[in-house]
This record gives C-alpha cells, sequence and structure tokens, in this order.
C-alpha cells in the first residue's frame, strides 16, 4: 500500500475509485464504505484509494474536539488489512478548510487526483464550512463525470454505528460490544516509554506507553493481548488511568501494560495493545502491598479471562 502525503508526490497513473471519510476507528460503518470502494476499482479496474485527513476536520476547526480513536498508524494498518492500494492522507489546513465545494471537486477530485469514482458515508459533508452535502458531491462530480455512492447506515440494535457510538461504548467498558462495531477488539498502537520503575519494584513490570490524546474515555484495568512488531501475541492486563496510589507528575492519564510470561526490554519497541474485557475501576490504596495483592487477583482473572477469549486467532478482525 503507498501512502501519498504531499500532492506534489503524486502524478496519477489512471484514474482512482476513491472513499473520503475521517474513518477513525476503521467500524463496520467505514469497512462498508470501502468494500463498495474496492468493489468500483475492480469493477473499473482502477486503484482503490481512501482520502484521510490530518488533522482530522474536526481537530483544526473545534477547540475541543472528540477523542480520536486511531491514530494514523493505526488506521493504515485497518486499510492495509483490507486491501486499499493507495492512501492519500492530506494536511487539514486554512487553505483547503477553505475550499468551496465546487473547487474541492474540481481542483481536488478532478485534477490532482483523477478520481474516477466517489465513495461516501451517509453523513458526508465536505467545503467550506461543510456546506457540501451528498447531492451537492454527485451534481458537481457528474460535471467531471465521476461516479458517486454513498453507503446508507450500518446499524448495532437499532442504532447508527459510528465513532461516537463506538466511544460511547468504550467510555462504558462494553468492549464485547465494540468488538461487534470493529470486527475485532478495540486496539491502538503505541510506542514504549520510560517508567518509573514502580510496577518492577512490586513484581509486576509494566511498558508503559505513550498513547497522546487517545484512551480518554477508558479508564481501569482491563485484560489484553498484546503484539510485538514480530507478530508475537502476549497475554497481559493493563492500567489506564492516573494511578492514584502512585500518579506520575508529567503525564496525568497514563496506559501501563504488564506482559505475562514475558522477560526482557521492550523500550521504544512499537506494540499493538487488544482491550478484551474490563476488570476493575482504579482503586487508592493505602499500602504498597496492598496493592500488590490485588495485582495478584488481577492477574489471575485476566488469565481466566483470556483463556476463553473470542478472535484470538483472528487480532485484525480481517475475516
Amino acid at each position: 500500500m503507498r501512502l501519498v502525503r504531499h500532492l506534489n508526490d503524486y502524478h496519477p497513473q489512471g484514474p482512482v475509485a476513491l472513499a473520503i471519510g475521517n474513518f477513525d476507528g476503521v467500524h463496520a460503518g467505514h469497512r462498508a464504505v470501502i468494500a463498495q470502494m474496492l468493489q468500483q476499482a475492480s469493477a473499473q479496474r482502477c486503484n482503490g484509494a481512501v482520502l484521510i485527513f490530518e488533522p482530522q476536520p474536526l481537530e483544526y476547526l473545534c477547540p475541543t474536539p472528540p477523542q480520536r480513536l486511531y491514530s494514523l498508524r493505526d488506521k493504515l494498518s485497518c486499510f492495509a488489512a483490507l486491501g486499499v492500494d493507495l492512501v492519500f492522507c492530506l494536511k487539514f489546513d486554512r487553505a483547503l478548510s477553505s475550499l468551496e465545494p465546487e473547487r474541492f471537486v474540481a481542483k481536488l477530485l478532478h485534477e490532482r487526483l483523477d478520481a474516477c469514482s466517489v465513495t461516501v458515508g451517509s453523513r458526508f459533508n465536505f467545503g467550506y464550512l461543510g456546506r457540501g452535502d451528498y447531492q451537492c458531491l454527485k451534481d458537481n462530480c457528474a460535471v467531471y463525470g465521476i461516479r458517486t455512492l454513498q453507503v446508507t447506515e450500518c446499524l448495532w440494535q437499532g442504532e447508527r454505528i459510528s465513532s461516537s457510538l463506538l466511544r460511547s461504548l468504550l467510555s462504558r467498558g462494553q468492549l464485547e460490544q465494540a468488538r461487534e462495531l470493529l470486527g475485532a477488539y478495540y486496539s491502538i498502537s503505541c510506542r514504549v516509554g520510560h517508567g518509573d520503575g514502580i510496577g518492577r519494584q512490586l513484581g509486576f513490570p509494566t511498558a508503559n506507553l505513550i498513547v497522546g490524546r487517545r484512551l480518554r474515555t477508558l479508564r481501569g484495568v482491563f485484560a489484553v493481548l498484546v503484539a510485538d512488531e514480530q507478530g508475537r501475541v502476549y497475554e497481559g492486563m493493563a492500567n489506564v488511568g492516573v494511578r492514584p496510589s502512585a500518579p506520575h507528575p508529567e503525564h496525568p492519564v497514563t496506559l501501563e501494560v504488564n506482559l505475562f510470561d514475558f522477560q526482557g526490554s521492550l523500550y521504544g519497541a512499537h506494540l499493538q495493545i487488544y482491550f478484551v474485557a474490563r476488570l476493575r475501576d482504579e482503586r487508592t490504596f493505602a499500602a504498597l502491598d496492598e496493592l500488590t495483592k490485588q495485582l495478584e487477583h488481577d492477574r489471575s482473572e485476566a488469565r481466566a479471562l483470556l483463556s476463553r477469549c473470542a478472535g484470538v486467532g483472528n487480532l485484525a478482525g480481517t475475516d
């Protein structure tokens, strides 16, 4: 899969079938859009491409944007697994946000990307102040012979599948329900940084992960599966939160993972953390020996849950 960050680096070799969206979480609704786009690519014998923006438009336009579910790295991994040939990841800035819908279609989709078809979701809008809706897209694309398709809403228990719904499920610790929307366990990729060594002193050494703006709605202790860069999978438990018994002065919200049956150093490595089940809330402990006893109980519970969890053989959910 090819990633294009700057259009000056892209020279069309022929038309592309394009899907446009944020694709934050790459849930079932997003996958339906991508599947429709890939059908168009196959029918028209051209590359299938996804167009996304960094930062996401709401992150640029709103002072308090929604929590991000997936990093760019996570999105790209999903796109590759779904069979996408080409990803355009364009910088969302003042120039792009000020494009009127007509110029967005003419200059970007037609002239620069040579789109032969465009597939979008059920609530798609675009252009300056979001003035362009699907009908506007369809009308403007028709001028250049670009076919447009809009995927209808995907429902889960009668509710529209969306990134907002996914955030809501995660905030309530409903990980199994979130897995139904994603087709896989909710996961994030993170780089391992340096911690303060408290976990190692307690007999539970942890990988301290850099999460940025993600995981704002997840809190508590979780049973997790962890994949390293070589594809090896480990069982473990994770704490997401403020560590009330041992707060970190520089990072108020942390993700720490204790890998079971692991020996060695992980500093600097990228890990994929799959959240399988929520064990409990964070708690404050009066003494470290009380915390140690609780961690021993958490580890036993996590092992039991992970021994019978679903989908271990297909963590990416690409079946």
